[in-house]
């Protein structure tokens, strides 16, 4: 009888166990669905930014491209590993980093057409 209630207990002990090992994976799934899904509205909004700035003909075609290439870059490494939150957690810094890099580059394109409506302002005064 002893040996039973030792089995029982192991066994409700393993159950315990692997409930929560799901319960991690399962939070760590969300965590990388989240992050994906930040990224993917990020490079969107980035994307639509720089249709626009492309449209007004004004950008080097060495900036058209160097822009193409770390667009091409996040799409390409969209996907997020969930095998532990620290690979998430890679997965967004690193592309927050590329948004980034995107975001600064577009800023600096758009500046000189900014500085050029202020000067047209001050003379409109």
């Amino acid at each position: 009888m002893g040996i039973f209630i030792l089995l029982l207990l192991g066994f409700v002990a393993f159950a315990i166990y692997r409930y929560r090992k799901y319960q991690t994976q399962r939070e760590i799934e969300e965590m990388a669905a989240d992050a994906q899904a930040y990224i993917s509205s990020e490079t969107v909004e980035l994307l639509q930014r720089f249709k626009k700035l492309l449209e007004q003909e004004n950008v080097a075609e060495q900036d058209k491209q160097h822009i193409q290439q770390k667009f091409k870059y996040i799409n390409e490494n969209l996907f997020c590993q969930s095998y532990s939150e620290a690979s998430v957690r890679e997965y967004l810094s690193h592309a927050e980093q590329k948004l980034a890099l995107i975001r600064i580059k577009l800023d600096r394109l758009d500046m000189p057409q900014d500085q050029q409506s202020n000067q047209e302002f001050e003379q409109l005064k």
